[in-house]
């Protein structure tokens, strides 16, 4: 089965439960459609189409499987549309892993970003994502051919063309002026980084519930966490997302006004903040960009009690440039006191510690819960997943310094900074 090597051979994945679980197929009469029923999937014969077998949508549907055994993203609303556009991104991948890994006649190759073209007899295929608009999709959120109507089958396959061409122009790059006017310009990330990005962000982070500002903030993430905050793949995961109207072109957060002009730095994405040298601050690992000629935007995360100075460094993506006084947090920032009443139920000790750290955690049986270890330039140095209230973890192998170990239960990340003698 194709869907299986290659979630196998791309992602280490053992089937769509990770649990190497029977792929099960039924077929049916002549019907036009083709779905997961939860324990197997059922393909239609056609109708006024061809046979619902093609590759791309067998992988479509083996998908929504996958889904259920991770993220559980809904059929309705946008985390609908995300569900059907992750179908059909992974039916893409599969498609193109399948044209190089078989011995496949020329006649038969199919172009991964078409969906359904072997089935459907009146139309180049059934969704493009190349070009949504050609199959009257939309490729900007609330743009030409956006559906607002009643039908909810027909909102969520249609809209996914948003998504799909996210993940197109990721993968491709692209430039121009998208339905609400704004001129974009995307470098290429190429396929194999945009499949572990989002594959890392459906795994890890998506939810149930979520909606497409969240997708994006969720594989902006993903990158940080495979490719370090400077990385260009960051830039270009926030860039194509910008380019089919969904968040702005900067990474969005509280602001923190600097007392010197940083007119300097004329640039979004060459630098990032960290902060350096607090009073009365709990970090965890937030980091700020440069926005404008008096303020830089900290991201979604950071806490400071109301009135506090500090520190930050800029950091050139390769270099240390200089420094800067930031002064009174935010009034919208958490206190203190509020962030302490967050992670009281998490405790890491001994702190500072030599090798070892006991990682303490009132679990409870349905937790989704893993760790990470994450080193002052922003890069995940350790992960893995927590099944215990108290684990033991080894970070001998860590240089000495400062940490941020992130617990992530449920999606909702709880941190506490380390000191390694």
């Amino acid at each position: 089965m194709v869907f299986y090597d290659y979630f196998k051979t791309k992602h280490n994945r053992l089937s769509y439960d990770n649990n190497n679980a029977d792929l099960i197929a039924w077929t049916t009469g002549s019907a036009d459609y083709a779905a997961w029923i939860g324990t197997h999937i059922v393909i239609g014969g056609g109708l006024n189409h061809n046979p619902y077998s093609s590759l791309d949508i067998v992988a479509h549907e083996w998908a929504h499987a996958m889904n259920d055994k991770t993220s559980k993203l809904g059929i309705a609303g946008e985390a609908g549309i995300i569900n059907e556009s992750l179908s059909d991104i992974w039916a893409a991948c599969t498609e193109r892993f399948a044209n190089n890994a078989y011995p496949i006649p020329l006649s038969l190759l199919r172009n991964m970003w078409l969906i359904g073209e072997g089935v459907t007899k009146t139309r180049p295929s059934l969704r493009s994502m190349i070009n949504p608009n050609a199959e009257s999709h939309p490729d900007t959120y609330n743009g030409t051919y956006w559906y607002s109507g009643a039908d909810e089958d027909i909102r969520i396959h249609t809209n996914s063309g948003v998504m799909n061409f996210w993940f197109y122009l990721l993968c491709h790059g692209g430039s121009g002026t998208n339905d609400k006017g704004n001129s974009y310009n995307v470098a290429p990330v190429y396929i194999i980084p945009a499949e572990k990005i989002l594959y890392r962000a459906q795994t890890k982070y998506f939810t149930s519930s979520m909606g497409l500002l969240q997708a994006r903030q969720l594989t902006i993430q993903a990158a940080k966490d495979l490719y370090g905050i400077c990385s260009p793949e960051v830039k270009n995961v926030i860039d194509a997302w910008y380019a089919v109207g969904v968040g702005n072109s900067l990474i969005g957060g509280n602001t923190m006004y600097v007392n010197k002009t940083v007119a300097a730095l004329n640039s979004d994405y060459q630098y990032a903040y960290y902060l350096v040298d607090a009073s009365n601050i709990i970090e965890n690992n937030a980091f700020a960009t440069y926005e404008s000629t008096n303020h830089i935007k900290m991201s979604n995360g950071f806490h400071a009690q109301n009135g506090s100075d500090f520190n930050a460094r800029i950091v050139l993506c390769n270099s240390t440039n200089g420094g800067m006084k930031l002064s009174q947090a935010n009034s919208s920032f958490q206190t203190e006191t509020q962030e302490r009443s967050n992670s009281q139920d998490i405790r890491a000790y001994p702190n500072p510690f030599e090798k070892t750290i006991t990682l303490d955690i009132n679990l409870i049986s349905e937790d989704r819960v893993y760790v990470q270890c994450i080193n002052t330039l922003g890069l995940i140095v350790y992960e893995s997943n927590i099944i215990a209230s108290s684990s033991v973890i080894d970070l001998a192998h860590l240089k000495s310094g400062q940490y941020i170990v992130r617990v992530v239960r449920n999606n909702i990340p709880q941190s506490i900074k380390l000191i390694k003698l």
